[in-house]
């Protein structure tokens, strides 16, 4: 995995994503152009995907699937049996082609030394459609959402030490060293806690970052 400057979508910037695993919705759809559904051992595969992430993190509060993946993920569920023929039952496919989205939205939470108030977003995208633009297969995008407690300039610098990814590297085993990485390094970067301030008078000594003293005083 490496680091992107900044990838804008449609809706929010994001700070840092796999180039291996670039997702579709990312890439400009031609108007009027439908987007061609993934052969079905891709989807076979995606779902797999998804069903062990949900196996291995299988809490509500550890991996969220966004509502409007629901649906879709049932649908394949319930075709997975037409899909495994060889070849796949055509009415199958048909049925697949009208109903399902352009990709499965997933989102993991990372949390650091068991702390819930301290996570670690991870977006998950699987595309189920290739880009009718694109002559390259779609891939599976990562991304790491900045978190409200971390400052930018911390951010920058937990993204510099994430781990690169092979090329035709799984989705699986990338989410999983992501995971860990993140388990790993992570708690380094947790701000200390703020000091709490002597009430009804007293002194209070601040410690400053460039390593003077900061001294109130209460009345």
């Amino acid at each position: 995995m490496a680091v992107a400057s900044a990838l804008r979508s449609k809706r929010k910037l994001t700070f840092y994503s796999s180039p291996h695993r670039q997702h579709a919705s990312f890439l400009a759809s031609q108007p009027g152009m439908a987007s061609p559904l993934l052969p079905a051992e891709v989807l076979l595969a995606t779902l797999n995907t998804v069903e062990l992430l949900q196996s291995m993190f299988p809490l509500a509060s550890e991996l969220e699937v966004s509502g409007s993946s629901l649906p879709p993920l049932d649908l394949l569920r319930s075709s997975s049996s037409s899909l495994e023929t060889s070849p796949p039952f055509s009415d199958t496919l048909r049925h697949l082609d009208i109903s399902l989205p352009d990709d499965i939205r997933l989102l993991l939470r990372v949390l650091l030394d068991e702390d819930p108030s301290l996570p670690l977003l991870i977006d998950i995208v699987l595309p189920l459609r290739s880009a009718p633009s694109s002559s390259s297969p779609p891939s599976s995008s990562l991304v790491l959402r900045p978190p409200a407690w971390l400052s930018r300039s911390s951010f920058g610098a937990l993204v510099d030490t994430l781990p690169s990814s092979e090329v035709g590297e799984e989705v699986l085993d990338e989410v999983l060293a992501l995971v860990d990485h993140l388990r790993e390094v992570g708690p380094s970067f947790v701000p200390p806690p703020l000091p709490e301030p002597v009430l009804g008078g007293g002194v209070f000594v601040e410690p400053d970052e460039n390593g003077m003293d900061r001294v109130w005083f209460w009345l």
